[in-house]
């Protein structure tokens, strides 16, 4: 099933960043499963330019081609980006295209929606809800409130002359239909993982030794950034009144490692109970197995409840116990089922006991792998669900 496949992208998926993990792992599976090349148009920082090797190692990628834009060339760079992807329409002629990332959509609205006259689908490629940017503001509330009402309008255009559209969650169809009252087609696929072997036994020990951890401590993870929907000081508040009674480590893999140990000193902690690492995307998961548990806590907003953050996938790969809130719907529904997660919304003390008392690796894998084979794995995902089947 051969198909000719354009992925316009506004999205980081240049560096280390869950949306270049979700995107190009996807992209990679995609174009495995359909036995077809994929072409890039990207719209991005001129400063990430510099890092495209690892989207020419993705051998499902054909094409890349990549605007850069910068503050001061930004009119020009948009007008440049109209004029490339015109011409690859014109000459390449798609037979469906992925329209990944809001921002900038705007400028390209019309030559999609008047390419959309041809026999063309048209994916839109949703990671998350628009309300994160007044739920967790980075800039002045009149700020995100404005640039909110543009995306929100921007998106519902583009959602308006899409055939379909890629979610991360099923709370995402409700979503889609409460907020732009549209009942499209809609392709359910998590941020998930691949199956291939992945023997955690060996990568444990190597990264145990790498990082200082002898065989019989017991180690917390928390994997991500400093972002406050990541929910950092929380987590380390919940280490320290709890999980540090259990005499377990605490395990932090960020790029932010300076500003975490800011935060530890901020809420009076010591941080001579923590291991701190930063790592190159490739190492981060063979690095997750040297700890036993993985936490990652959401607070309830609509932001979470329709997400599907990479960690979790990331986490089990690992073969790690879950230490999770119930907020992040998909994933609390997930691990429930298969029993792989333990929730702190439950009573407290019964919580610590289970918590002192699993250390069953194998079982764990078990359930890990299963997890992985029936709700994570790309390449089974995309053949269940069959993606771009006529």
């Amino acid at each position: 099933m051969n198909k000719n496949i354009l992925l316009i992208t506004t999205r980081n998926i240049i560096e280390n960043t869950g949306e270049s993990a979700l995107v190009n792992r996807r992209s990679k599976h995609l174009g495995e499963v359909l036995n077809s090349k994929i072409d890039l148009l990207i719209f991005n920082k001129k400063t990430r330019q510099k890092n495209i090797s690892q989207l020419r190692e993705i051998k499902e990628y054909q094409d890349i081609i990549i605007i850069g834009y910068g503050l001061k060339t930004i009119i020009f760079n948009i007008f440049q980006f109209r004029k490339i992807l015109k011409r690859y329409l014109k000459e390449k002629n798609p037979e469906k295209i992925i329209v990944s990332g809001v921002i900038f959509s705007i400028f390209i609205f019309d030559l999609l929606k008047k390419y959309k006259k041809t026999k063309v689908e048209i994916i839109y490629d949703m990671h998350g809800c628009l309300e994160e940017l007044l739920e967790y503001p980075t800039k002045s509330k009149l700020y995100s409130r404005i640039l909110y009402m543009f995306l929100k309008q921007s998106e519902k255009k583009v959602l308006g002359i899409s055939n379909s559209v890629f979610i991360v969650s099923n709370e995402m169809i409700n979503y889609i239909k409460e907020e732009y009252g549209l009942n499209l087609k809609t392709y359910f696929i998590p941020c998930g993982i691949d199956s291939e072997d992945f023997n955690r036994d060996y990568f444990r020990k190597e990264w145990r030794k790498k990082l200082n951890i002898k065989e019989e401590e017991i180690v917390c993870v928390y994997s991500g950034g400093t972002s406050k929907w990541q929910m950092i000081e929380e987590t380390i508040d919940y280490y320290e009144k709890n999980l540090k009674k259990l005499n377990m480590k605490m395990l932090i893999l960020t790029k932010n490692i300076s500003k975490v140990e800011k935060i530890i000193q901020n809420l009076n902690y010591d941080s001579s109970n923590y291991i701190f690492k930063s790592l190159n995307r490739e190492d981060v998961i063979p690095a997750l197995t040297a700890a036993d548990f993985g936490i990652m806590l959401r607070e309830s907003t609509l932001t979470n409840k329709v997400a599907f953050p990479n960690k979790f996938s990331e986490y089990l790969k690992a073969g790690l116990y879950l230490i999770l809130t119930k907020n992040v719907i998909e994933q609390y529904r997930i691990a429930k089922k298969y029993n792989v997660g333990f929730f702190i919304e439950d009573d407290k003390i019964l919580l610590l006991k289970k918590l002192d008392k699993v250390f069953d690796k194998v079982e764990q894998y078990k359930k890990c792998d299963l997890v992985i084979k029936n709700e994570l794995d790309y390449k089974n995902i995309l053949k269940i669900r069959k993606i771009f089947e006529d």
